[in-house]
């Protein structure tokens, strides 16, 4: 009976291991950056077709790593990475350090050494509400990969500038979130700095922004606004700055680019893409489409 019981173990085995091989056989080789994709143009693309975007998957919120050799998006409530090795970029797969707990919507600032997102986890303590679980954690680099992740604070959506400047949003009134403006200090977010101007009244009948992605020079701030009647249906809006502490007015990004619903905006660590959320999809565009509309507003057109 042992006998027969250790040759179907070992028949199991052999099909687990067939089936990982011609799985990875199956995936592309995909070399150069950004997945080894070709860059979009003007008008938005969906990125990564059957690799990042998928039919049967709910897939939104992405970020590189500055040096390009890391992408992390996530695939429902799972965050997942793909990473850029001598063959080329890897499978998609599920990262280790959320193992067991619903995470979404990674960043990783400019230095490279942190990975921030949000996430439902063991309230730590001090939590600001004892029945509400969900805040922003973060993992650090080491030699042997990312740390055990831990709680830097309550909000959600981190995006952060060249120089370290880390924006969110606060949902500690919810529902009046609001983007604000921190820094880390002794592993926690320190004052949380509300921001002023379009930011706050993107249009009459929507709701404060929220998902902040910030240009890596803090030039403008990009945002996605949801209806006041049924905080659904989010549309994306841009701010250029106007001084240190407020931004211009809101702008229709949606318009701009062509669709009506699309949130989760990110730029990429060179500046050159613009990625966001629609459709259950990643799409990319040319971050170029940013900078004529600047002109425009400029030249009153």
């Amino acid at each position: 009976m042992k006998h027969i019981i250790s040759y179907i173990n070992l028949i199991l085995l052999f099909l687990l291991v067939f089936n990982n091989c011609d799985q990875q056989e199956d995936f592309p080789v995909l070399k150069g950056p950004y997945l080894g994709q070709k860059p979009p143009g003007m008008t938005p693309e969906v990125f990564a077709i059957g690799i990042v975007s998928t039919e049967d998957n709910h897939e939104f919120s992405c970020t590189f790593s500055p040096d390009g050799r890391e992408f992390y998006f996530n695939r429902g409530m799972t965050i997942m990475v793909c990473r850029k090795e001598k063959t080329g970029w890897t499978n998609p797969e599920p990262v280790k350090f959320t193992e067991g707990y619903r995470s979404h919507e990674p960043h990783i600032p400019m230095d490279n050494k942190r990975l921030y997102y949000g996430s439902m986890r063991e309230q730590p303590p001090g939590y600001p509400d004892e029945e509400y679980s969900y805040g922003i954690w973060m993992t650090e680099r080491t030699t042997q990969g990312w740390a055990t992740p831990r709680y830097v604070g309550y909000g959600m959506y981190v995006t952060t500038t060249r120089d370290g400047t880390i924006y969110l949003t606060d949902i500690s009134d919810s529902p009046e979130e609001i983007i604000v403006k921190t820094s880390l200090m002794d592993g926690q977010f320190t004052d949380l700095i509300r921001q002023k101007g379009g930011v706050i009244t993107p249009a009459p009948d929507r709701i404060p922004g929220r998902h902040p992605g910030i240009a890596p020079d803090e030039s403008f701030i990009l945002f996605d606004a949801y209806k006041k009647e049924t905080n659904n249906d989010g549309k994306l809006f841009i701010c250029f700055r106007v001084d240190e502490d407020a931004w211009g007015g809101a702008v229709d990004l949606g318009e701009v680019i062509g669709f009506e619903k699309c949130m989760v905006p990110y730029i990429s660590p060179d500046g050159k893409y613009l990625f966001f959320t629609a459709n259950s999809d990643i799409y990319w565009v040319d971050a170029k489409i940013i900078t004529e509309l600047k002109t425009k507003i400029l030249n009153n057109e």
